[in-house]
């Protein structure tokens, strides 16, 4: 299965809504963040959210074995 990601957004706590087009239904963890920070993604605008206190952290993603991320954009705090 392939990701798309069109923005990366760190929060400080889980929402459930997107904090980029306030829809409901993310996906909770589907993209890894390597140092074990929760994400959420919002399928609709494609918006990944890092859960972080340290908005200065880069966030480094992985997924599981057989399935890929496509970042579409440029990357924004």
């Amino acid at each position: 299965m392939t990701y798309y990601v069109s923005k990366i957004n760190t929060v400080n706590d889980k929402s459930e809504t997107c904090v980029n087009c306030g829809k409901a239904h993310l996906e909770t963890n589907i993209i890894i963040e390597k140092s074990g920070m929760d994400t959420l993604l919002c399928p609709n605008c494609e918006t990944l959210m890092v859960v972080t206190n340290h908005s200065d952290n880069k966030p480094r993603l992985k997924v599981k074995e057989g399935e890929t991320v496509t970042i579409r954009h440029n990357i924004r705090n």
